[in-house]
């Protein structure tokens, strides 16, 4: 039987990849998984490479490889990889091959003008962050965490060599012009030169105080400029003596990224302080420095005529081409979103909120896939986050939590927003909010900040009452239908309260780890937990019984839903997949198991035909018609 439901499931997911759909036949709908109807967002942007005839730009991104055209920002194809994503990218430097560095340990050539999949290699042991060509694309580098760096043969992809010498995780390589000496940096913050023909180490270089994370030879091959994570500098060193011989000092976070322009006359950095400078190698001063990012840059590159620049921002949320000669921003490209940690359906269905890890909110058009409002969110600590968003039951507002130590209320419309709390007698909890959510009625929001779980008047602001929660982690909330009941997820239990009564009802233990998600079923009879046991429990309300455990999940579990029906579960795991399960035989209908990485977030649609998941920067849209 279970057999049988597995093939028409697949047959009807067949079928559907077939059938036209109200979806645009734009960049939401290229290279979907089997089963998904539409893809909400580009993925996070990891690092971007132009073609050696500045027509195209290649983005690595958690679901895959984008190509651009450069002169107008248009998408051209996506390269997606469905099963993991890609640290790095390279274009050949005639243009007719990328090569990726795939979170998988893979290495992957496609053809760059058709997206045919041409080679997969393996051998490292460990996630591989950098791929590199050399100046004839005859050579391929590849650094990985296993603190080895590989070269390879492009044509035959044959493995030549491996580098050894590094003693942590290798961040960042360039080939000589020459393509003699290979450089290396890692998080042993050193940058070491190799020979590339025989292997062998020529030097060692020092004095950085941590990891290095970019570095770049210059044109003539004479110089090496070194960007660091926490030393905050950047270094130049002879070639191939390895003596230094400047240091640019001026940025006030963590050096990301460097590059020397084609003519070598200038050096750009990027960095976690939002900007990027244009240092002059003559004079060693900074002479310009590009403001517009509204979140770290991570990465940055040069066309080949160098007369332009691009930048990414994975918190910024773009990518942005400058005009290096006078330093204006020529233009923004956006699509490209960080990580999702929670998404939420309106109550009519039309519209698609999600929170992302740079404190954004974003709201899509569930019918067309069309973004319509950003919201974001002022924060000065880059581990602010918006873990959750919520409608109120009229779907005019949002709310969300997770960026600072209060939480906003957002007109869905007009994007105005007011704070809670707003009570000026009321002291600011010592901890951020990490989840709110609304009652039923919508008169009231419940909210947690680490200790202690708060009821707010919605109109007023004014808080209610609070209950000691005592959770040392994320507390996950939920009120039960009838608005009678909260229930809260605190470590390993899960605890039922009584609003009017303001008293704890009963505490239920099972869990043998930290439960991340708690929820209500239709009918209030049930209660859904999840979390870092793997597994997902289903409880009594009246009596506190546990009733059922779903196994099967490999990773933790971040995510639980019941469908509108309340007859099936949803649950999104760090084991990349979506778990459907029937609420009545504890049985596994179906399992989504083609996304990127991490599964965050998942959501019903109020009518229970579509979900949304959740994962690596973008969101995947499923049509479940056939549980009708």
């Amino acid at each position: 039987m279970k057999k049988t439901l597995y093939s028409l499931v697949i047959l009807y997911f067949s079928i559907l990849t077939l059938i036209p759909n109200i979806f645009a036949q734009d960049y939401t709908q290229w290279n979907l998984p089997v089963g998904a109807k539409a893809r909400l967002g580009k993925g996070i942007v990891n690092g971007i490479v132009y073609s050696s005839d500045g027509t195209r730009f290649a983005v690595a991104s958690s679901i895959g490889i984008w190509i651009y055209d450069a002169q107008t920002g248009k998408e051209l194809s996506l390269f997606a990889v469905h099963t993991t994503y890609v640290n790095s990218v390279a274009f050949s430097p005639n243009g007719q091959t990328l090569a990726g560095a795939c979170g998988d340990n893979t290495i992957r050539f496609w053809d760059a003008r058709t997206g045919t999949l041409l080679q997969t290699l393996t051998g490292h042991t460990d996630y591989i962050t950098c791929v590199v060509f050399n100046q004839d694309g005859s050579k391929l580098a590849s650094g990985s965490h296993d603190n080895t760096v590989r070269l390879w043969e492009v044509r035959s992809s044959e493995f030549l060599r491996t580098f050894k010498g590094h003693t942590g995780g290798i961040s960042c390589l360039s080939f000589s012009p020459d393509g003699k000496i290979l450089a290396s940096g890692g998080e042993d913050k050193t940058v070491r030169l190799w020979d590339v023909q025989t292997g062998k180490p020529l030097q060692t270089i020092r004095g950085h105080l941590d990891d290095v994370r970019s570095i770049s030879f210059s044109p003539d091959g004479k110089t090496l400029a070194s960007g660091t994570f926490m030393d905050k500098t950047i270094r130049l060193w002879r070639v191939p003596t390895g003596k230094p011989f400047g240091t640019f000092k001026g940025h006030t976070e963590y050096i990301s990224s460097v590059v020397f322009s084609p003519d070598g006359k200038t050096l750009a950095s990027g960095s976690w302080d939002k900007t990027v400078r244009l240092w002059d190698m003559q004079t060693g001063t900074s002479v310009r420095t590009l403001t517009g990012h509204t979140g770290m840059v991570d990465c940055i590159v040069f066309s080949p005529d160098g007369k332009t620049l691009m930048t990414g921002s994975s918190m910024g949320e773009t990518i942005r081409q400058w005009d290096v000669h006078n330093g204006t921003s020529i233009k923004t490209i956006i699509g490209h979103i960080d990580t999702i940690y929670c998404i939420e359906f309106s109550p009519d269905g039309k519209t698609l909120a999600c929170g992302t890890r740079s404190v954004t909110v974003h709201l899509w058009d569930a019918q067309t896939g069309t973004t319509l409002r950003t919201f974001k969110e002022v924060s000065n600590s880059v581990f602010n986050m918006v873990l959750s968003v919520m409608f109120s039951p009229d779907g005019k507002t949002l709310a969300s939590a997770g960026g600072d130590l209060s939480f906003p209320i957002w007109d869905v419309q007009t994007g105005n927003h007011r704070r809670i709390p707003t009570d000026g007698r009321v002291r600011p909890p010592i901890l951020r909010f990490t989840c709110v959510v609304f009652s039923p009625d919508g008169k009231i929001l419940a909210s947690v900040d680490g200790h202690t779980l708060r009821l707010w008047d919605v109109h007023t602001g004014n808080q209610l009452q609070t209950m000691g929660v005592e959770s040392h982690s994320f507390c996950p909330i939920v009120f039960s239908p009838d608005g009678k009941m909260i229930v809260s997820g605190r470590e390993n239990m899960v605890r039922i309260w009584d609003i009017e009564k303001e008293i704890e009802l009963r505490t239920m233990k099972g869990h043998t780890d930290i439960i991340n998600s708690v929820a209500f079923s239709p009918d209030g009879k049930t209660i859904a937990s999840a979390g870092n046991d793997f597994t997902v429990r289903l409880w009594d309300v009246q009596t506190g019984d546990q009733r059922r455990v779903m196994k099967g999940h490999t990773g933790i579990i971040y995510d639980v839903v019941f469908s509108p029906d309340g007859k099936t579960i949803a649950s999104a795991s760090l084991d990349k997949t979506v778990r459907l399960w029937d609420v009545r035989t504890e049985a596994l209908i179906l399992n989504l198991a083609e996304h990127p990485s991490t599964v965050d977030a998942v959501a019903f649609s109020p009518d229970g035909r579509t979900i949304a998941s959740a994962s690596g920067g973008s969101i995947l849209l499923w049509e479940l018609t056939f549980l009708q």
